[in-house]
């Protein structure tokens, strides 16, 4: 086995163990030549340093570096658009992995033909076109919009953040200002169990759309994440991730704000034994239930139920 080959064997066993999720890490890496050379990009120095470790560890010659840090070129910016798909790639097939919405905090890195490399508020990395993203300006946000909003011609969806001002007016990172009626605008808030469901809830009929997160079309993990990130909390973009939180708790303990995880799925308790998802086989936002008592019961989840975690 030559040296390259036995320093990216090495270096895929680093990618293993240190950036095993590529939602939220970059590590593309690659050794070739002769003298190898390390090449390729990933998302902060730390990981950089742990391959060129692992691939000058793993041979007797020496290793040559041309590793981009991604971390490096970070530059804040925010969407423009009231709706920005996120692919996997840079390229229009890509899969559609979450949004950009009007205004958020969006974290920068290279570009690709047209495309530019984004973090989104919660750490996942996708690719966006560039024309969807403006400069950024600092606000102070203290409030969330409760309803669509037109802002210069551009639709601010229902929970985007925002800074109110003194005038029945709020500003966006986009630099925009817009007047807004009573009750248009939400303090953020401490989030309790049923201040988390009377937001779901309110997409209640919204069309299940993979990757969405407005009224527009939204999924089952990005509900739970518009129900917690309207009362200024964070969660993680994916189910899967989203499983990792808070405390486990028994099935026959709900309550209303708890997180209820079956195969591939994520829902929202709403009582001891109801809940409200994304549910794709309705093709809507839904309210159901696991008791075959009630209406709404739905069996299948009934029956594949996985576990329930309790975040407040």
């Amino acid at each position: 086995m030559d040296s390259a080959r036995r320093a990216r064997l090495a270096v895929q066993r680093c990618a293993t163990r240190d950036a095993p999720d590529d939602r939220v890490a970059v590590f593309d890496l690659d050794v070739t030549g002769d003298p190898p050379t390390l090449s390729g990009t990933v998302s902060a120095p730390e990981l950089r340093r742990r391959a060129l470790r692992a691939a000058r560890d793993a041979v007797d010659t020496y290793v040559e570096c041309d590793v981009t840090v991604l971390s490096r070129l970070a530059e804040s910016a925010t969407c423009s658009a009231g709706v920005a798909v996120v692919r996997d790639r840079p390229d229009a097939d890509g899969e559609r992995v979450t949004e950009l919405r009007y205004g958020c905090a969006v974290t920068t890195f290279d570009q690709r033909e047209g495309w530019q490399r984004v973090s989104v508020p919660d750490g996942y990395l996708g690719w966006v076109r560039r024309e969807h993203l403006a400069d950024a300006v600092e606000i102070s946000p203290d409030g969330v919009t409760t309803a669509e909003l037109d802002v210069g011609g551009v639709t601010a969806h229902r929970g985007t953040e925002c800074e109110r001002l003194d005038d029945d007016r709020v500003r966006f990172r986009t630099r925009a200002e817009a007047e807004v009626e009573a009750g248009a605008v939400d303090s953020l808030r401490r989030p309790d169990g049923e201040s988390v469901v009377a937001v779901a809830r309110e997409y209640l009929g919204t069309p299940y759309r993979w990757g969405g997160t407005t009224t527009e079309g939204i999924d089952c993990s990005g509900l739970v994440w518009q129900a917690y990130r309207r009362h200024g909390l964070t969660l993680p973009r994916d189910a899967d991730q989203q499983r990792n939180l808070g405390d486990c708790v028994d099935r026959d303990s709900l309550q209303a704000g708890d997180l209820l995880f079956f195969p591939g799925h994520v829902a929202i308790a709403t009582g001891a034994s109801s809940f409200v998802h994304a549910y794709g086989p309705a093709d809507e936002v839904t309210e159901n239930s696991l008791d075959p008592a009630e209406d709404g019961y739905v069996a299948d989840l009934d029956e594949s139920f996985a576990c329930a975690r309790r975040l407040l």
